[in-house]
């Protein structure tokens, strides 16, 4: 009965690829399990929950089969969520991996996010498609991208001011800051 159950698994593998247009109750019919947990590392691959028996589940994402419920949110750390997952079976009977393929919101962590003008001091922390800067008020360095109108010549320890905006990554399962209108503050 095992083995007959892990061929039907592994034969089903191919639909998980287009998971997102299967609903709730299509996943589950596949084989997908459902955990109720509370979110405390979000990755741009994976995030990491404590399900209710206290033990902590590393749930890997792949963003052409992961749905957001709302899908205009995403993970922060503290949410309380409903995640239907895969888990498939290797032939030496192993789990390799858990997939998340559909996140259903219980309960929100605050949403408390730096929307506006902000003045910062330019980091030497670089990474693609952004920057980083220390802002003081916060006593945080955060990063940022995608800024209009941005000056090569700003370089690390200049004060700037930029005007962020938090939105849902469209790759990954947090938030990224956008940043526009920066400029060098004197």
């Amino acid at each position: 009965m095992k083995i007959f159950l892990t061929t039907i698994l592994l034969l089903t593998i191919p639909c998980f690829s287009q998971a997102k247009t299967l609903s709730k109750d299509e996943l589950l019919k596949i084989g997908a399990n459902q955990v109720e947990c509370t979110i405390v590392s979000v990755g741009s691959y994976n995030f990491l929950a404590t399900g209710p028996d206290g033990k902590e589940i590393n749930f890997n994402t792949d963003d052409s089969s992961i749905q957001f419920v709302p899908e205009n949110e995403r993970l922060l750390v503290g949410d309380r969520v409903s995640v239907i997952y895969i888990e498939a079976l290797s032939p030496s009977q192993s789990k390799d991996k858990t997939h998340a393929q559909l996140v259903e919101w219980i309960e929100k962590a605050p949403r408390v996010f730096l929307n506006g003008d902000i003045t910062c001091t330019l980091t030497p922390l670089k990474y693609r498609g952004g920057r980083t800067c220390y802002v003081e008020s916060i006593n945080q360095v955060i990063r940022f991208e995608g800024t209009a109108g941005w000056d090569s010549s700003l370089v690390e320890g200049n004060k700037i001011s930029v005007n962020l905006k938090a939105v849902p990554a469209s790759i990954g399962n947090g938030y990224i800051y956008k940043g526009a209108q920066m400029s060098l503050v004197n």
